[in-house]
C-alpha cells in the first residue's frame, strides 16, 4: 500500500489545485505507487511526487506523463495544463504589480526624507557656495553651486576617492525623486544622508548608517 503524500502546500494557487487534480486522478487509477507510475513512464518517482507536490507547476511533459499513467485523456490534461500555466502567469503579474506598487510607496517615503534633510542643507548653507571639487579644479565655474542641490550634494559626495565616487548628481535626483531603483540603493541614500550631515555641521555616527541600513532593507524586502 502507498504511502500517505503530504499536504498540498504551494505558494501559487494555479499550481497546488493542478496538483490537487493530479493526485485526484491517482485516486481515481486505484493510488499506483510512485514506483509502478515511474514504470510506466520512464520517468523517476521523485520526479513524478514532485510533480504533485503543489510546490510549482510541473513541466507539461512530466503532467501529461502522470495524468496518463493514471488511465487519463492527453487532450484533457493538455488542456488542463495550459489553464494552470495561464491562471500562474496571472497570479505573475499581479504580484509583481503588488510588489511595484509597494516599491514605490517605500520609495517616495525615503525620498521625503531625503528632501527634508537637503532643506535643512538649504536653511543653514547661506548663500552659493564653492564646493571642495570646484575649489580645486583649474577651471573656474561660471554659476557656484546651490547648497543642497543635486549637482553640489554630488560634488560633496563624489570628492576623493572612495567607491562612491561614480555617483552623478543624475543619480541624486532621482533619489530625491523617489525612484525605487535610487531611493532603495543603500550606498547612494547613505552616501547623500552623508553629505547632507557634513555640509550641516553634524557628525554621521554608526548609529545613523546602521538606521539607515536597516530602513532601506525594510523597505526592500
Amino acid at each position: 500500500m502507498p504511502r500517505p503524500e503530504n499536504e498540498v502546500r504551494g505558494t501559487s494557487d494555479a499550481a497546488t489545485d493542478f496538483a490537487r487534480q493530479l493526485r485526484a486522478a491517482r485516486r481515481d487509477a486505484a493510488m499506483p505507487t510512485y514506483r509502478q507510475l515511474a514504470q510506466m513512464t520512464g520517468l523517476a518517482a521523485p520526479t513524478l511526487s514532485k510533480a504533485a507536490s503543489g510546490k510549482k507547476l510541473p513541466t507539461q511533459q512530466i503532467a501529461i506523463a502522470y495524468a496518463v499513467a493514471c488511465g487519463q485523456s492527453r487532450a484533457l490534461w493538455e488542456s488542463r495544463w495550459l489553464e494552470a500555466k495561464r491562471r500562474l502567469e496571472v497570479e505573475r503579474s499581479r504580484s509583481e504589480a503588488a510588489r511595484d506598487v509597494t516599491d514605490t510607496q517605500n520609495s517616495m517615503a525615503i525620498a521625503e526624507s531625503l528632501r527634508d534633510l537637503t532643506s535643512r542643507v538649504r536653511q543653514l548653507c547661506s548663500g552659493p557656495e564653492l564646493t571642495f571639487s570646484q575649489r580645486g579644479s583649474n577651471r573656474t565655474r561660471k554659476r557656484p553651486r546651490v547648497p543642497g542641490s543635486t549637482r553640489h550634494l554630488a560634488d560633496v559626495i563624489t570628492r576623493g576617492q572612495h567607491p562612491t565616487s561614480a555617483i552623478s548628481h543624475v543619480h541624486v535626483a532621482r533619489a530625491l525623486n523617489g525612484n525605487p531603483r535610487y531611493a532603495l540603493n543603500e550606498v547612494l541614500v547613505v552616501s547623500i544622508v552623508r553629505a547632507c550631515h557634513e555640509l550641516c555641521g553634524i557628525a554621521f555616527s554608526e548609529e545613523d548608517r546602521r538606521s539607515w541600513h536597516e530602513r532601506i532593507a525594510a523597505a526592500d524586502r
